[in-house]
C-alpha cells in the first residue's frame, strides 16, 4: 500500500468521551505470534465528526455490499475490492471480490486454514492461509486468478500473518519467535531466505529492492535488502510494534507502549531511519492505507488538507474496521463483525 509521501497533522491525545467509546481489545505480543487484533486510533485537537452508516447525508459512507464476519485485509485494483475474512466466526476463511461501485459479493476460494493476509498483481491474488490446528501453525502460500479459479500453493511455513508482491517475487513471514522472511517467485519455484533469527516479523512491506518490517516482540521496525543481507534497524524502544505499510518517503506503522497494548500510537519514520515521528494515537483497531488525498487507518480517515474525521462509530465493538484500503479517489473499510464493506470518496470530505 505505498503512495507519495504526505504530512499530516501533529499528534494529539484521545478524549476522554471518545475513548469511552473506543475498543479495549487486547494485543498480546506472545512469543508464538499469533495474529494480532491491530490497535490503532486517530483523533483531532477538538472532537471529530462522527458518522454513523445510516445517515442520510450526502458524504456519509456507501454500503457496498456484505460478506462475512472476519474482514482482516483489504486491497483493491481499479475495478474491484478483495478481502480476506479469517474464518474464526464459523471455521471457513474467505477470499472474496467485490465491484468498487458494489453489487453481488463474490466467493474466489474458502478454506478450514485461517487467512490473514493478501496481496495483488495484476492477475492474481496471493494470500496466506494458516492451519491453527496444526502445531507451530504451519501454513502456505497460494495464488488464485483474480477472477477465480485452481489454486497453485507456492510455499509452506510456519504460522505466515503477511505478504507482499514486488517485481515478480512473493514476500512473506513466519509471525513466532527465532523466525524468517523470505520469498519465492510469484509463478512458482525455489524458495529464498530474506533474514533469519527475528522475533515475531508479524507484517511487512517491500519497495526498490528493500523488505520493511515489524519485529513485534522486540518492539522495532526494521529493513533489510530484499536479495537478502544484514537488517537495518529503523526506530525502537516499544514494547509491541504492529501492521506497517510505506510511502514514498517514509515508513508507516503502529506500536505500542505497555505490555497490554490498550492503546497504539500510529507513528512514521524515513526509509532511512531516524526519529519516529507519533502523528496520532488511541484505542482503535485498524490496518493503514496512505495515499496521497490522505491516511485510511481503522475507523478513521485523515485528509491530507484537513482534521481526522471518525467515519465510524463503534460502540460495543460491532462496527471495527480491520481491513481498509484507498487510493487518490477513495477509502475503503470492512467492518470486522459484520462482513460490511463501505466506501468513502474524498472529494466529499
Amino acid at each position: 500500500m505505498s503512495g507519495p509521501p504526505i504530512r499530516l497533522a501533529a499528534a494529539a491525545t484521545i478524549p476522554d468521551d471518545l475513548a469511552m467509546r473506543t475498543s479495549r481489545t487486547r494485543c498480546l505480543l506472545l512469543a508464538t505470534a499469533l495474529p494480532l487484533t491491530l490497535l490503532a486510533a486517530c483523533v483531532a485537537e477538538q472532537p471529530p465528526d462522527i458518522v454513523d452508516e445510516d445517515d442520510s447525508v450526502e458524504d456519509a459512507p456507501a454500503l457496498l455490499g456484505t460478506g462475512a464476519p472476519g474482514i482482516y485485509e483489504m486491497a483493491i485494483d481499479a475495478t474491484h475490492i478483495y478481502w480476506v475474512d479469517t474464518g474464526q466466526f464459523d471455521g471457513t476463511a474467505s477470499l472474496r471480490r467485490l465491484s468498487r461501485d458494489g453489487g453481488d459479493v463474490e466467493v474466489l476460494h474458502q478454506s478450514s486454514s485461517r487467512s490473514y493476509a493478501l496481496a495483488l498483481d495484476d492477475d492474481h491474488v496471493y494470500l496466506t492461509q494458516v492451519n491453527v490446528m496444526e502445531p507451530g501453525f504451519g501454513g502456505e502460500i497460494i495464488r488464485i486468478a483474480k477472477e477465480g479459479g485452481p489454486v497453485q500453493t507456492l510455499a509452506t511455513g510456519m504460522n505466515p500473518t503477511s505478504l507482499t508482491v514486488d517485481e515478480g517475487w512473493v514476500y512473506y513471514n513466519e509471525a513466532c519467535d527465532d523466525c524468517r522472511i523470505l520469498r519465492v517467485p510469484a509463478v512458482g519455484g525455489d524458495v529464498e531466505v530474506v533474514a533469519v533469527g527475528l522475533h515475531s516479523p508479524t507484517d511487512l512491506e517491500v519497495s526498490q529492492g528493500v523488505v520493511y518490517y515489524t519485529e513485534s516482540n522486540l518492539g522495532r521496525i526494521a529493513r533489510v535488502p530484499a536479495i537478502g543481507g544484514e537488517p537495518t534497524t529503523l526506530a525502537e524502544g516499544w514494547v509491541g510494534t504492529l501492521v506497517i505499510t510505506l510511502d514514498a518517503a517514509d515508513v508507516y506503522f503502529t506500536a505500542c507502549d505497555d505490555g497490554p497494548c490498550v492503546t497504539a500510537g500510529l507513528y512514521r519514520v524515513a526509509r532511512e531511519g531516524g526519529t519516529a515521528e507519533k502523528i496520532m494515537e488511541g484505542n482503535n483497531e485498524g490496518r493503514i492505507a496512505v495515499t496521497a488525498a490522505g491516511l485510511v487507518w481503522g475507523n478513521w480517515i485523515v485528509p491530507a488538507d484537513g482534521a481526522p474525521i471518525q467515519v465510524f462509530e463503534h460502540p460495543g465493538d460491532r462496527e471495527r474496521s480491520i481491513g481498509v484500503a484507498g487510493d487518490d479517489g477513495s477509502a475503503f473499510f470492512g467492518h470486522f463483525d459484520s462482513g460490511k464493506v463501505f466506501r468513502v470518496d474524498w472529494a466529499d470530505w
